[in-house]
C-alpha cells in the first residue's frame, strides 16, 4: 500500500520549477520512484507530450487500469450497453470549458490507442480507498509558511504506480499549475496553481450534490482542474460553485496564499463550507467534517481512538 506523504513530492517538484520552465521544452525529470514532467501549450498538446515522456510507464499503468476496468466491469445487458454504445459515444463527442477531455484525446493520440479505450483505462484506474490531508498554516510552521501534506493508501501494484508531478503550462491564460498523482491519472491526488492555491480530494460516497440546473456540469476530477485553472484564492473556489456545477463523490481541503484554509463539501444538494472558525482543524479523511471534528473533541484528551471507524481514527 501507499502510505506516503506527498507534501515531499510537491516540495520536489516546486524546486524544480524554476529552471525546468525557463526552457519552454516539454521535459521529464527522474527522482528515485519521483517523475516530474513539465508540459506546454494546448490540453491536447500537454497530453500528447505526458504521454510520450512517461514511455514505458505510462504504457504499463495504461495496460493495467483496461485490465482493471475489464475485470470489475459487471455483466448484463445495461453494462454492455455502456461500454459497447455509451463510452465509444462519450469518448467522441463529449467536450468540456477545463481541457480534460483533449487532454485525454492527446493521451490517446501518444499511446496509439481508441479514445474509448483512454476511458476505459482511466476509469479502471479510479480504484480509491483510504487517503487523509492536513493543512499546516501560518504559526503552525517553523518559517510561517504553509504545508499540505497527503497519504494516499492504495495499492501500487509493484511500483507500477510510480508517484508522478506534472507541471502544465498551459495556453491560452490558464493559470500554470501541478498535479500530483500517477502515470495517466488526470486527476490531481493534490494540486498547487502559480498563485500557491492548493488542494486535495478525498472520497466521500456520503455526497449528495446539487441538482441540476443551467451551470455547466464538471465531474469531480476536472473540477479540480478548472479551480486550479482559474482561481487564486478560497473567495474564487466558493464562487465558482455559481459558475459551473461540480459532480462528486468527493470532498476538499483547498488552503491559498494568504494562509486560510477551507474544506469543501456537497451535503444534501447543498454546498458546504468551512472555513475560519468553522475549520479549528485542517484536516480531512473520509467523513463528514463536522461528524469527525466532534469525535476528535470528545476524545482528545483520551488519545484513544480505538473504538472509531478507520475514517475518524486518521481524522483524530
Amino acid at each position: 500500500c501507499w502510505k506516503r506523504c506527498l507534501a515531499a513530492v510537491l516540495s520536489a517538484a516546486l524546486a524544480l520549477w524554476a529552471a525546468s520552465a525557463a526552457a519552454n521544452e516539454p521535459s521529464r525529470t527522474d527522482h528515485g520512484a519521483l517523475i516530474v514532467l513539465d508540459v506546454y501549450g494546448s490540453y491536447r498538446e500537454m497530453g500528447r507530450q505526458a504521454a510520450e515522456l512517461l514511455g514505458e510507464d505510462g504504457r504499463r499503468v495504461y495496460d493495467l487500469n483496461l485490465k482493471l476496468y475489464r475485470r470489475t466491469l459487471p455483466g448484463g445487458l445495461r453494462s454492455w450497453l455502456f461500454d459497447r454504445v455509451g463510452l465509444p459515444i462519450a469518448s467522441r463527442f463529449m467536450s468540456d470549458d477545463t481541457g480534460a477531455s483533449e487532454e485525454s484525446a492527446g493521451y490517446a493520440e501518444a499511446l496509439g490507442v481508441s479514445r474509448a479505450d483512454m476511458l476505459r483505462s482511466q476509469i479502471g484506474a479510479g480504484a480509491a480507498a483510504a487517503s487523509t490531508v492536513f493543512a499546516a498554516t501560518g504559526s503552525a510552521t517553523a518559517d510561517g509558511d504553509a504545508i499540505v501534506a497527503r497519504n494516499v493508501d492504495w495499492v501500487d501494484f509493484g511500483g507500477r504506480l510510480k508517484p508522478t508531478a506534472i507541471r502544465f503550462h498551459p495556453e491560452g491564460g490558464d493559470l500554470d499549475y501541478i498535479s500530483v498523482a500517477w502515470p495517466l491519472l488526470q486527476i490531481p491526488v493534490v494540486g498547487m496553481n502559480e498563485k500557491g492555491l492548493a488542494m486535495s480530494t478525498m472520497a466521500f460516497p456520503q455526497t449528495v450534490v446539487q441538482p441540476p440546473d443551467d451551470r455547466p456540469v464538471v465531474d469531480s476530477g476536472f473540477w479540480m482542474q478548472y479551480i486550479l485553472d482559474t482561481c487564486a484564492s478560497i473567495d474564487d473556489v466558493i464562487a465558482a460553485d455559481t459558475i459551473v456545477r461540480n459532480i462528486t463523490v468527493d470532498h476538499y481541503l483547498v488552503t491559498d496564499r494568504s494562509g486560510a484554509a477551507a474544506v469543501i463539501e456537497y451535503i444534501n444538494g447543498e454546498l458546504v463550507v468551512h472555513t475560519a472558525d468553522d475549520l479549528p482543524v485542517s484536516v480531512l479523511a473520509n467523513w463528514f467534517y463536522d461528524d469527525s471534528l466532534r469525535w476528535w473533541l470528545a476524545y482528545r484528551n483520551s488519545g484513544d481512538y480505538s473504538r472509531m471507524d478507520s475514517s475518524l481514527q486518521r481524522f483524530c
